[in-house]
């Protein structure tokens, strides 16, 4: 019994292979790059990204964004109001993700959730995020590109 010979990666082919590279880039869903929001504040307006540091805030909000090569950046924070104590929980995670239909499935490389306490101010629990996966789409809404992640609708930040 023969097999058919190996094929060969000539200098030609190889060097085509290299000058452009695999086309995960040219796979990205056509919008998805770039900032989107959800809720009334923005998220410079509570995470400062020199110092990596949290600011309460009165608002809720969130984004994500989402670069063409496949990195993204999440950052959100949340009010809680209780009986008598208010919570903010702070939340951010930064990796890589990939794109599988109607599903991005996040790898966070850094991460922190930070849980504050209005009743006791001087504890805050924090803890780390794990990969995990979110449905996604992108809609028209009254002539705007809005991107939907886990049924929540963000707004593109080029259209503010």
């Amino acid at each position: 019994m023969t097999f058919p010979a190996a094929p060969t990666l000539t200098a030609l082919s190889a060097l085509a292979f290299l000058v452009s590279g695999p086309a995960r880039a040219a796979d990205l869903p056509a919008g998805l790059s770039g900032e989107w929001f959800n809720g009334s504040i923005s998220m410079l307006q509570y995470y400062d990204r020199l110092k990596d540091t949290f600011t309460p805030a009165s608002q809720a909000g969130a984004s994500w964004e989402f670069g063409q090569d496949r990195t993204y950046t999440f950052v959100q924070v949340l009010q809680l109001s209780g009986v008598g104590c208010d919570q903010t929980v702070f939340t951010w995670h930064r990796g890589s993700f990939e794109v599988s239909g109607a599903t991005l499935n996040i790898h966070p490389k850094r991460s922190t959730i930070e849980i504050k306490s209005g009743c006791n101010p001087t504890k805050v629990l924090k803890d780390t995020i794990k990969p995990y996966s979110v449905p996604w789409r992108l809609e028209q809404d009254n002539g705007e590109i809005v991107l939907y992640a886990n049924e929540r609708l963000y707004r593109s930040a080029r259209s503010r």
